[in-house]
């Protein structure tokens, strides 16, 4: 039996192109919360988030290495610098999600970020680290709604450099 979305993904492949991991993770997310299986949500849509982040920094620059930077703040301080060049290059306004210095999530600034990782972020530790297995329905659909709110305010920067 075939569901939409695989069929979809066939089609996809079969010409050439790929769905991004963190889309297929996002829709885990979804189905997690579908089957009543909230605690799963906010690993997933955490997980696509960071995928988001990377291919996002792989895309804008091609050649960067992403090895060296090796937990999520520094990616997305990476990826502030590069947006704010090419934003700088097109007459257009920087963003500024951290307050100087940089110091760890405490420095953040952007409201879409706080809410994202308040609500995403955090439960997805508290379930990984603290072993939280009582997510509820609004926990888990909130921090699918912050990863994906996320993921739309970044896009919709990325969008105005390319």
């Amino acid at each position: 039996k075939y569901t939409l979305l695989s069929c979809l993904a066939y089609r996809l492949f079969k010409n050439g192109k790929r769905i991004p991991i963190y889309r297929e993770l996002l829709s885990s997310s979804n189905n997690a919360i579908w089957r009543s299986q909230y605690r799963l949500s906010p690993i997933e849509c955490n997980t696509a988030f960071e995928a988001f982040v990377s291919e996002i920094i792989i895309l804008l620059e091609p050649g960067v290495s992403l090895s060296s930077y090796n937990d999520l703040f520094s990616k997305l301080v990476l990826l502030e610098s590069i947006l704010n060049k090419k934003l700088a290059l097109k007459s257009l306004p920087t963003v500024s999600w951290f307050k100087p210095p940089k110091d760890g999530w405490k420095s953040i600034v952007e409201p879409v970020l706080a809410e994202w990782k308040t609500k995403c972020y955090e439960l997805r530790g508290k379930v990984i680290h603290e072993g939280y297995s009582k997510v509820t329905l609004s926990e888990a659909a909130d921090a699918h709604e912050a990863a994906v709110s996320t993921i739309k305010y970044i896009y919709s920067i990325v969008q105005k450099t390319i």
